[in-house]
């Protein structure tokens, strides 16, 4: 149990460092001008959208799906892994198409297939961290077990032969199991997340907030 929760509280406070971080701000598109610092670190999973055209009778756009090289003032640069291409036209007739990074670059090596994007292109970013989300899998397992040890506190702290609680067992296992739960919790909601920011208003959700590059 004690192993668990050091385990536990040292991931809910663990912080990556990487000096090759790129940073940048951008500011919501409204009255209040919020402004929101986003910080995305190498090797981070994105998904890019650009709408390309967008009239009466046709909506086109691409999603650029691949892992965060590097950025700059002006761009950044991904390992691509697919692109996802998407026609709909107004009649109802929608079309789409994936296609592999080694056949849309025409590069087949995995070191050739980084692109660059512009800022002023991307119009959809999404970013988050495979390895975070792959082991916050393991919180909501360690909450329920945290939760089942809650509920079995008093029975495990009672001294059938005393015939009375043992309150030194009981403080012991109910401060251990409230410390997991409530560090499990911490890490589920701090570690993940995937950030979503849409910089075209309407697209790709039509009540998304709009925010653009500073």
């Amino acid at each position: 149990m004690q192993k668990i929760i050091l385990l536990i509280v040292v991931l809910s406070f663990s912080v990556s460092l990487n000096a090759q971080t790129w940073k940048v701000q951008i500011q919501r598109a409204t009255s209040n001008h919020r402004m929101k610092s986003l910080k995305i670190r190498p090797d981070m999973h994105m998904d890019i959208g650009s709408l390309l055209l967008d009239n009466d009778t046709l909506k086109e756009s691409k999603f650029y799906n691949g892992f965060f090289v590097g950025g700059g003032s002006d761009s950044i640069k991904i390992r691509l892994n697919e692109v996802k291409e998407k026609k709909v036209f107004t009649n109802g007739i929608n079309k789409q198409a994936t296609i592999p990074a080694k056949y849309y670059l025409m590069t087949p090596l995995r070191d050739s297939s980084v692109m660059k994007i512009a800022i002023s292109d991307i119009d959809y970013l999404s970013y988050y961290n495979d390895k975070r989300e792959k082991t916050a899998g393991i919180v909501e397992p360690i909450a329920l077990g945290a939760l089942f040890v809650m509920a079995l506190t008093p029975l495990i702290s009672y001294d059938f032969k005393e015939g009375k609680m043992n309150a030194v067992r009981y403080k012991n296992w109910a401060l251990g199991s409230t410390i997991c739960l409530a560090a499990s919790i911490s890490f589920a909601v701090t570690v993940n997340s995937r950030k979503k920011f849409q910089f075209k208003t309407n697209w790709p959700d039509e009540k998304g907030k709009v925010w653009s590059f500073k």
